[in-house]
């Protein structure tokens, strides 16, 4: 291939500029361009500000880098039923059966009393928890339900009261086509912007994915969102990002530059 000036596999055409050739590594946390590029996309479409990102193998490599993060030996996580499978085997490979909890939902809505149930069967003497994260998927897969925004707020509450992480997988982001999740009006009554919006809270970590929406399922491109605020998202990614360097190191360039371009055409 050619130089960066002739577009070909050189430092400024291909590679979008970001002074390196195609086949070389990103940094870990991914692919500059893109990273800038979803950062302005979370805070649009989404109403997070200023996450700490990482772009993983799909969204399946990012639930893995959460368990692998956040998981210690004898911590649970709860799932609710029916569940995506994989998020019940990265779970199994890492804590066994052990770390799992599942939980009912009703017409795919998570039986939240149940949940506030098994947090204070499993709070521990030292003031933690045995549950150590807690697995959402909005909309749903296989479910296809999608979660209101105002039952989004009753579970980051409490999962925040019992100091358990929060793990929400938004593959499915495009396709909420009742419009449920929905931010409320803003204090002068003008409906808010956010098209699809997430939980930012500090012990919140949201995942998502190009395979779904932008139908690029075999590229592997998905993405995790670690909150901004205070310190907890902090620290974790910086822990994640010694999971990601140890799995994949990075995901690959090219198909980076692909998802970059998928959402700038929208």
């Amino acid at each position: 291939g050619g130089g960066g000036d002739e577009g070909g596999f050189g430092v400024d055409g291909a590679a979008g500029g970001d002074g390196e050739v195609v086949h070389t590594y990103c940094p870990d946390e991914g692919y500059p361009p893109l990273l800038d590029a979803l950062r302005k996309k979370l805070g649009e479409e989404n109403g997070l500000a200023d996450p700490h990102v990482m772009v993983t193998a799909g969204a399946n490599q990012a639930y893995v880098n959460c368990v692998l993060t956040l998981m210690d030996e004898g911590d649970k996580c709860v799932v609710f039923e029916p569940y995506y499978f994989n998020h019940v085997m990265a779970v199994q490979s890492a804590r066994g059966e052990d770390g799992l909890l599942v939980g009912p939902t009703d017409r795919g809505v998570p039986d939240l009393d149940w949940l506030r149930d098994r947090l204070g069967e499993h709070r521990r003497g030292d003031g933690g928890n045995a549950i150590r994260m807690v697995t959402l998927v909005n909309p749903g897969n296989p479910t296809g339900v999608a979660l209101t925004n105002g039952f989004l707020d009753e579970i980051v509450r409490l999962t925040g009261e019992h100091g358990v992480w929060l793990v929400v997988d938004n593959t499915y982001e495009h396709f909420d086509v009742e419009r449920r999740n929905r931010a409320p009006p803003g204090d002068d009554g003008a409906p808010s912007t956010v098209d699809f919006p997430c939980p930012d809270e500090e012990h919140v970590i949201n995942i998502f994915s190009f395979s779904k929406g932008y139908a690029m399922a075999g590229m592997r491109v998905g993405y995790v969102a670690l909150s901004g605020r205070g310190t907890g998202g902090s620290e974790a990614y910086g822990q994640m990002l010694k999971v990601q360097d140890t799995v994949a190191i990075c995901n690959s360039r090219l198909s980076q530059m692909a998802a970059l371009g998928a959402l700038g055409a929208g």
